[in-house]
């Protein structure tokens, strides 16, 4: 009988430390086609480039008792996208290796009720598997999920928002990266992978359609001012009355949009963008 591999157990590893609560681990190794046609011949001739394009995406549960929280999630965030990771991840085959992994996208995503879960996006160097192999054996598997109890904002601007006596649902954030490889001479791997500031941030939060979301909002309907901007913070407590913060720096009122679905809560959504710098993005606990 043949032998699958499964993700029941899997691991993963990123610089030598676990990462709990993984949905997902996904990689794509592409290699890049160029084309050239001889001179006055009608036929294309295709040749694959020594440089493969690979992707790496994870999705995990946020966790409050896990190294792993603190690994992404807390302390100056936008200082890792000037970093480097190696990934390992072990099934019942053996162990895959995505090394030289920089982070190009973060999405944070919290709605009242559920656990917390971000979502990666890297673009990375090399891959390899190795068969047979397997990580070390003191990874626990048992974790305590981040659950949004209560979630705020509030801001210090004339388009922020302060949700005390709203009824917040969700909240979605992403960080978007570019980036410009750097290869030295002869080679065919990126010595460097160098982010291009600054990196474009966007926001989106929805609150149920209440008096008080109204009359904090009524005003900005008809605001036809340029995009003043501002700092955001979110506080997010969990049903332990655990409490960490986001704090956002720069950013602006987009758009409003109002959503009125038959049997269901009218809401308001109101998405901010805004652009940062390394360091200007921090989390930290209560």
């Amino acid at each position: 009988m043949a032998n699958y591999a499964k993700h029941n157990h899997a691991k993963v590893s990123v610089n030598g430390q676990f990462l709990t609560g993984v949905q997902s681990f996904d990689y794509t190794r592409s290699d890049v086609t160029n084309s050239t046609r001889p001179f006055a011949r009608n036929v294309i001739n295709n040749y694959i480039n020594d440089t493969p394009l690979v992707s790496l995406n994870i999705n995990y549960i946020e966790s409050n008792n896990s190294p792993s929280y603190s690994l992404f999630n807390t302390g100056n965030l936008t200082d890792h996208f000037t970093q480097s990771y190696n990934f390992k991840y072990e099934d019942n085959q053996g162990i895959n290796y995505v090394s030289g992994a920089y982070l190009n996208n973060y999405n944070l995503s919290i709605q009242l009720n559920n656990p917390i879960t971000t979502s990666l996006s890297f673009d990375c160097d090399e891959t390899d598997f190795i068969s047979g192999l397997s990580l070390e054996d003191d990874f626990n598997h048992s974790f305590g999920i981040y659950d949004a109890k209560l979630i705020t904002i509030s801001g210090d601007f004339s388009e922020g928002i302060n949700t005390t006596g709203m009824c917040l649902q969700s909240v979605d954030f992403s960080l978007n990266a570019t980036r410009r490889p750097i290869l030295r001479l002869g080679d065919t791997i990126p010595q460097y992978r160098v982010v291009e500031l600054p990196i474009n941030c966007e926001l989106s939060a929805s609150l149920i359609r209440n008096s008080a979301a109204l009359n904090q909002l009524i005003d900005r309907w008809n605001n036809n001012a340029l995009l003043p901007s501002g700092s955001l913070n979110i506080t997010i407590e969990d049903s332990n009355q655990n409490s960490i913060t986001h704090y956002l720096p720069i950013m602006a009122l987009n758009s409003i949009e109002e959503s009125l679905d038959l049997n269901d809560n009218a809401l308001i959504t109101l998405n901010y963008i805004g652009t940062m710098n390394t360091g200007d993005y921090t989390v930290e606990p209560n």
